[in-house]
């Protein structure tokens, strides 16, 4: 797994059980030394930098030996080069969780966990949940820059519309709509001007 934070700080790789690798970056793009972490979690399902923190915020969805699924958050503490309790965490979400979406701050910040029959929006307090019909979902993109729209690509190749309904900078509700039949994406990415691309390895 890569990411990147929001805001072009670092990057993280996922290559290893039990460690998480960080490529600091400088502000004209430069790349520093990297540095390994430990991580607690061996089985990591997901993870994603969230955005609107002046510290490098890391979302991890990950399973227990028990086959049970928690999200937890933690900060990158670069002088220190280590990892610290996050703001928030969430014990027990849905089992079929598979991935994690940041939600930039203009929509309300934290972090979308989609699971196989619901999908719930989740920074810390008052989790907002969706129910949806029972699907794996297997690729997502953004339609705004804000974050208010999300195109979702399942297992089936249907492609969803999701939205997320904000007010004063906080999360409202969310509200999910079937566009129509695609391949089955592996990868979404909205071009302009209503055209969308769908990355597929199966079509």
């Amino acid at each position: 797994i890569g990411i990147v934070d929001p805001m072009c700080r670092l990057i993280g790789l996922h290559l290893y059980e039990g460690l998480f690798k960080i490529v600091p970056l400088e502000s004209d793009g430069k790349v520093k030394e990297a540095f390994n972490v430990r991580l607690e979690e061996l089985q990591i399902i997901d993870m994603c930098f969230l955005h609107g923190n002046s510290t490098p915020t890391l979302c991890v969805l990950f399973e227990d030996p028990k086959q049970r699924r928690h999200v937890k958050t933690y900060k990158v503490v670069l002088s220190r080069k280590e990892l610290v309790e996050g703001p928030w965490s969430q014990p027990n979400v849905e089992s079929g969780a598979s991935m994690l979406i940041p939600v930039p701050t203009a929509s309300g910040g934290g972090v979308l966990i989609l699971g196989q029959q619901s999908i719930t929006y989740h920074s810390g307090q008052n989790p907002i949940s969706l129910s949806t019909p029972s699907v794996v979902w297997r690729a997502n993109g953004n339609i705004d820059a804000d974050g208010s729209r999300y195109l979702l690509g399942d297992h089936l190749g249907c492609l969803w519309v999701l939205v997320l309904k904000a007010e004063n900078n906080a999360m409202t509700g969310l509200d999910i709509d079937r566009l129509g039949v695609t391949s089955i994406p592996s990868t979404i990415v909205y071009l302009d001007s209503a055209v969308v691309h769908i990355g597929s390895g199966f079509g």
